[in-house]
């Protein structure tokens, strides 16, 4: 009786082309990510994570949260209601925020680039 060797079909010519067709697929559609598309947004990342702006808003966040800074109803300036912000003048002073609605907040943030 002749014993023949079992050969997995990834290790077959024919596994392979099928593999590497894949694969270029893979890449032709953008779903292959590379060692430096990683670097990339970890650098982004990193950068985003330790800006101070960040840390102002987590840390406001988490004072909101945990009931040590009281979050205003209503806005600041115009005193309507619904989603307010809390916007920072000075990201250095954490805890010092306007709570605006989404439109005064926009105008602050217009004014401020158009000086």
């Amino acid at each position: 009786m002749i014993q023949m060797e079992f050969i997995p079909y990834h290790k077959t010519q024919r596994g392979r082309e099928v593999s590497r067709n894949a694969q270029q697929k893979r890449r032709n559609l953008g779903l292959v990510i590379r060692n430096r598309d990683i670097e990339d947004h970890r650098k982004e990342f990193l950068l985003k994570h330790n800006s101070p702006e960040y840390k102002a808003r987590v840390a406001l966040r988490n004072a909101v949260k945990d009931n040590k800074i009281i979050k205003l109803l209503f806005c600041e300036e115009c005193g309507s209601g619904g989603t307010i912000h809390g916007h920072h003048a000075d990201y250095t002073k954490v805890f010092e925020v306007d709570w605006l609605c989404a439109f005064c907040h926009g105008k602050r943030h217009w004014k401020k680039e158009g000086e």
